[in-house]
């Protein structure tokens, strides 16, 4: 059952500033209690307010409370007591009974340093390594990195203007503080602050090439096979390609002696909207060109294309890089965290709020894991714990099973950030990328992500380990069929090796955004609506009873490791959230 949430409000509760959320009408009806009496003796320092799904003038049995109690500032929740019982842990109450009497006790809140955390290591596995065992160069996603950026012309479009180029030029290279990428950020900015100055791109726009097709053959060759089109232009783009009429020297693009070049941007001069868009015709994404790496001249792998025409996607001015920042964290290794699923449901597991699911915001703390940026603080025992803004630090937390050794990002776990709506989510949580995309959150909450990243070897096997590095990619089967790692997982179930989600946001209510809802701010006949909170904010609990949809057979993991944490925020402010973290 869907637990969606409404105003409580009856006469002799003395709380006013409770959240207004849209009833599901899904309540079994238990004749026998109706207009339950509900008690509340108001605590110190602090406050208690409910959520219901039924008529908050008329509760009747088999309605669900949520029992959300909020501390001052500086106090945390010691018990919340139901009817004689502490539901501190699980504050959803299904009504069974006629009269329910709530108290709550708090207590200053004190950090906590618990010794067994650990931080995970800088020399953690990476996107990097996993695309080395499959055999593949990747661009790297720490230094800084120098990618080729090529404006392509068919004869049979326009030639590109001079603004045209320059408008390439800013996408991936302009500043927002000097106003030569006025509307958001650019590739390299974007990346530089994403990355907390870990990732610094120098693109090099090169010389036009013209191509030695016209757009009709590319369309037709991409249509026959993915990227047959844009492979035959690299393999002519390789033999001519210049910077300021001289030829380009690719050693200088392979920063980590990889024999690979790190990456390379195709840019075409086609302009129709209806052929781009409706069509789909120059399309843009990410693909592979299987070449023997050569460390003395590199050759290419990885790569992006993409019509010029999505430089203005969001913005009459031009120079919307949001399309630019998804396909180059394809170029990482990162994958879509949409569903291409679509004639089941357009809603994938992260309900749309991702860099990687509908090209908005900022990437978020797995991704970042997944690259090397952060280095998440992993809970071994009980704790109380200050978590900074998550966009500003790059600190994250991970509860994992009781038996699970985590040494990287591939494995499965959950992962906490605290989200604030600034830097990177400033202009998606003002506006609709689009005019039609979700609003990101313009309030702070916790985000909390299940994570399934294990990873398995050619045969389907899951590897013991999480931990492994190679510094090259490997060049047999042979090799591949020993070292080769896959990730288990794709927020696409039908692609996914072990029908399980790569990413999913947890709710505080319990429901899946998968075949429900986006997430944040929609555009509706009613104004903008948030159909599914998405944040944990003061009050809310995580844990196997209180979101149970989440988990399999009571507290078990996909892994069938058992997860105990409880997680409970006491409260938050611009420069942290309380969190108190114990073992039930």
């Amino acid at each position: 059952m869907k637990k969606i949430f409404k105003k409580f409000n009856l006469l002799f509760i003395s709380l006013s500033s409770l959240i207004i959320l849209t009833s599901c009408g899904c309540s079994t009806i238990l004749d026998f209690y109706s207009n339950v009496d509900v008690n509340i003796i108001n605590p110190n320092n602090g406050n208690i307010s409910i959520l219901t799904d039924g008529d908050p003038d008329n509760l009747r049995g088999g309605d669900n409370l949520y029992i959300r109690t909020i501390p001052n500032d500086g106090y945390k929740l010691t018990s919340l007591i139901v009817n004689g019982v502490d539901v501190n842990d699980d504050p959803y109450i299904k009504i069974n009974k006629s009269k329910y009497e709530i108290s709550a006790t708090f207590e200053p809140f004190n950090e906590v340093n618990n010794t067994n955390n650990f931080v995970i290591s800088d020399n953690s596995t990476t996107y990097l390594d996993i695309y080395n065992s499959q055999g593949y160069g990747i661009t790297p996603s720490i230094g800084d990195i120098n990618i080729l950026v090529v404006p392509v012309e068919f004869n049979d479009y326009e030639p590109f203007s001079a603004y045209q180029l320059e408008a390439i030029n800013k996408a991936f290279n302009g500043e927002n503080s000097d106003y030569s990428n006025s509307y958001w950020e650019s590739v390299k900015s974007y990346y530089l602050k994403s990355s907390y100055n870990k990732l610094n791109f120098n693109f090099d726009v090169t010389d036009v090439i013209s191509s030695p097709i016209s757009g009709d053959e590319f369309t037709f060759k991409e249509n026959l096979s993915d990227g047959e089109g844009s492979l035959e232009l690299l393999d002519y783009i390789y033999q001519n390609l210049t910077i300021n009429n001289r030829q380009v020297d690719y050693s200088n693009y392979d920063n980590n002696n990889d024999g690979y070049i790190d990456g390379v941007w195709l840019i075409y001069n086609a302009n129709n909207y209806n052929e781009v868009y409706n069509n789909q015709e120059f399309w843009a994404y990410t693909y592979v060109a299987e070449n023997t790496p050569n460390i003395t001249n590199p050759t290419f792998c990885r790569y992006a294309n993409a019509s010029q025409i999505f430089l203005y996607a969001d913005n009459n001015f031009g120079l919307d890089a949001h399309t630019l920042i998804h396909e180059t964290g394809h170029m990482l290794g990162l994958d879509d965290y949409y569903t291409y699923d679509e004639l089941e449901t357009p809603i994938s597991a992260t309900g749309g709020l991702d860099m990687m699911d509908l090209n908005i915001g900022d990437h978020n703390s797995f991704s970042k894991f997944s690259l090397g940026w952060i280095n998440p603080l992993v809970i071994n025992g009980e704790t109380s714990i200050t978590l900074k803004p998550f966009n500003e630090t790059g600190e994250a937390l991970i509860l994992k099973g009781s038996n699970t050794s985590l040494n990287s990002p591939f494995n499965e776990y959950f992962i906490v950030e605290y989200y604030t709506p600034n830097n990177l989510f400033t202009l998606d949580s003002s506006s609709h990328y689009r005019g039609n995309y979700p609003r990101y959150y313009d309030y702070n909450g916790l985000r909390i992500y299940h994570i399934d990243s294990r990873l398995i070897n050619p045969k389907g096997e899951y590897y013991s380990s999480d931990y492994f590095n190679l510094d090259r990619p490997i060049e047999t089967n042979e090799e591949f069929m020993t070292l080769g790692r896959i990730v288990s997982s794709s927020n696409t179930y039908s692609r996914s090796n072990n029908k399980e989600f790569l990413i999913e946001q947890i709710t505080p209510f319990d429901i899946k955004t998968y075949q429900n809802s986006y997430l944040g701010y929609l555009n509706s006949y009613r104004g903008e609506v948030e159909v599914i909170p998405g944040l944990f904010t003061s009050g809310d609990v995580f844990n196997y009873k209180a979101q149970p949809t989440f988990f399999n057979n009571s507290n078990k993991l996909h892994n069938k490791d058992s997860f105990n944490f409880s997680l409970r925020v006491e409260s938050i402010s611009e420069t942290g959230a309380n969190l108190t973290i114990k073992i039930l």
